[in-house]
């Protein structure tokens, strides 16, 4: 039986994210949506550092590159959070309060 997850796939999704993410910066660039770049690294790194560190876990590297990714994880998604308004003490800019 093959396994769902190989290091190939992992890496081929990570090449598409990275593409994923460029076009998106590209894109901003162009058009100007309010969405920042470091919203957009920060939104796609979590999930790509997520994948790397599922990849090293594969390879069977060492427990501290494994936790270096899934830190690299948690501080892209604190960012993304802290961006988007979900952080406490701060309100989101897309988010409308009901005494405004």
């Amino acid at each position: 039986m093959t396994p769902l997850v190989s290091v190939p796939v992992l890496d081929g999704i990570l090449v598409l994210v990275a593409l994923e993410c460029a076009l998106l910066i590209i894109v901003r660039t162009k058009l100007r949506p309010p969405v920042s770049t470091v919203g957009i690294v920060a939104a796609l790194g979590a999930g790509a550092a997520l994948m790397a560190a599922v990849r090293a876990a594969l390879v069977g590297a060492a427990w501290p590159v494994l936790a270096g990714w899934l830190g690299v994880s948690l501080v892209a998604h604190l960012t993304d959070l802290y961006l988007r308004g979900w952080w406490p003490g701060r309100a989101s800019a897309s988010v409308r309060r009901a005494d405004d």
